[in-house]
């Protein structure tokens, strides 16, 4: 939720991109060896300080400006998606796979994510449209040209949800793959001494539609940021998330 952005926020993406780093790490020497350990090691360091570097800049750069705010949401979806993707990197750097098939994992990977983007973007262009009464989550504010919008409650009534999205398969067949994933995923951690190979696909592959699943997250984020720079140029305003309680108070005196 908008309301809830703050360091704190960000520290968490950060403290969730070194944690997968790690596990990945971790695995990764397991199944590929110490030397393909190392090397992903330093490699995923860059990958996840680059992708908080990002987070970073953008935090500092949206301030109190909706659109911004949501920008920064989008990125900060990134840290769980890379944390997701770490338990899915072992199937792609073990010899034991053949490239072939690494190749295909990673292009179905590819297409499930942006299945997702463009799911969630169809939701919320469907949603958006029986929407009513948009003027009431908006006031404009003093200074010319800036206003405030309640977007945490305007999305609230749109009734917005993220579910398991496979292309092609109904919701209800997407729900119970989701729930053999975690069966697959638990067996693959009980299992890993005695079975190594299973147990990398069993984590592996869950990961990856879990990865999918949280780009629907992304499309949702990048979804509202263009339709409030849509509504920014219908209002001819730029739109802050929230106000202070006093500017509130004098905003609502005057109408």
């Amino acid at each position: 939720m908008i309301r809830n952005i703050s360091i704190r926020l960000l520290g968490i993406f950060f403290l969730v991109l070194m944690a997968g780093t790690v596990f990945g790490w971790l695995m990764v020497e397991d199944f590929a060896g110490e030397k393909v350990g190392k090397i992903f090691l330093g490699s995923g360091l860059s990958i996840a300080l680059l992708i908080f570097s990002i987070q970073s800049a953008l935090f500092f750069w949206a301030g109190s400006r909706l659109y911004r705010q949501l920008i920064f949401l989008t990125a900060g979806v990134f840290s769980i998606t890379w944390f997701m993707f770490c338990f899915f990197v072992p199937l792609l750097l073990t010899d034991y796979i053949r490239i072939e098939i690494r190749v295909v994992m990673v292009v179905a990977l590819l297409y499930l994510s942006a299945s997702n983007v463009l799911e969630a973007h169809r939701k919320f262009s469907q949603k958006w449209k029986n929407l009513e009464k948009l003027d009431r989550y908006i006031k404009r504010e003093d200074d010319v040209g800036k206003g405030f919008i309640d977007w945490d409650r305007l999305i609230k009534s749109m009734d917005l949800s993220i579910e398991i999205y496979i292309p092609g398969v109904p919701s209800n067949i997407a729900a119970a793959i989701s729930v053999a994933m975690v069966i697959f995923m638990l067996l693959g951690f009980f299992l890993k001494s005695i079975f190594p190979m299973f147990s990398a696909f069993a984590w592996g592959i869950p990961s990856a539609s879990i990865v999918a699943y949280f780009f629907q997250v992304v499309g949702y984020n990048a979804a509202q940021a263009m339709k409030v720079k849509s509504l920014e140029r219908k209002f001819n305003m730029k739109f802050r998330s929230n106000i202070e309680p006093s500017r509130r108070r004098r905003i609502s005196r005057g109408g």
